[in-house]
C-alpha cells in the first residue's frame, strides 16, 4: 500500500511536494511522539507562553506587511513581505519540537485582542509555510468528508 503523507510540510526548511511512503500507513509510534493525554497533563514541555520580545517581533513584521501590502491580501504575500526577525528563533524551536519531540506544541499568550481578524490572519499566514515557501494553502480534511 502506498500512502501519501502531507502533514510534514510545515516541519521542513525546503519546499517539497507530497511525500510518498512505501511502508504501511499504520505502524507503532515510538519515542517522544508516543504520548497519551495523561502524559501531556503531567508535563508542560509541549506548551509555552510567547514572550513580549516574540510578540513585538510579530507586531513589527505585521507593520512591515502593512507598508508593502496595505490591504493585507494573503494571496500575494511571501516571506519577504512578513520578515519574522527574531521570531525566526521561535519558529526554529517549534520545528525542532515538532520533528524531534512530541509532535505537538501550543503557544499561549498571543494578544489576539490587539488585532482585528485580517491582522490575525496575516500574522498566521506570515509564519506558516504557504508564505514562507510560496505554496498554495492545503486544506486538511478527512477522506470521508
Amino acid at each position: 500500500m502506498t500512502t501519501v503523507v502531507s502533514t510534514l510540510r510545515f516541519c521542513h526548511d525546503e519546499p517539497m511536494g507530497d511525500l510518498v511512503a512505501t511502508e504501511p500507513a499504520l505502524r507503532p509510534i515510538a519515542g517522544p511522539a508516543d504520548w497519551r493525554a495523561a502524559d501531556l497533563l503531567a508535563e508542560d514541555d509541549w506548551h509555552r507562553s510567547l514572550t513580549e520580545r516574540e510578540v513585538a517581533a510579530l507586531h513589527d513584521a505585521l507593520e512591515h506587511t502593512r507598508r508593502v501590502n496595505p490591504t493585507l491580501d494573503l494571496a500575494p504575500m511571501t516571506a519577504a513581505d512578513f520578515p519574522v526577525g527574531t521570531f525566526g528563533e521561535t519558529i526554529a524551536d517549534l520545528r525542532r519540537r515538532l520533528i524531534d519531540g512530541r509532535g505537538v506544541m501550543a503557544w499561549e499568550a498571543f494578544p489576539a485582542e490587539r488585532y482585528d481578524l485580517a491582522e490575525q490572519r496575516a500574522i498566521w499566514w506570515g509564519i506558516t509555510p504557504p508564505s514562507r515557501y510560496r505554496r498554495q494553502p492545503v486544506v486538511a480534511r478527512r477522506p470521508d468528508r
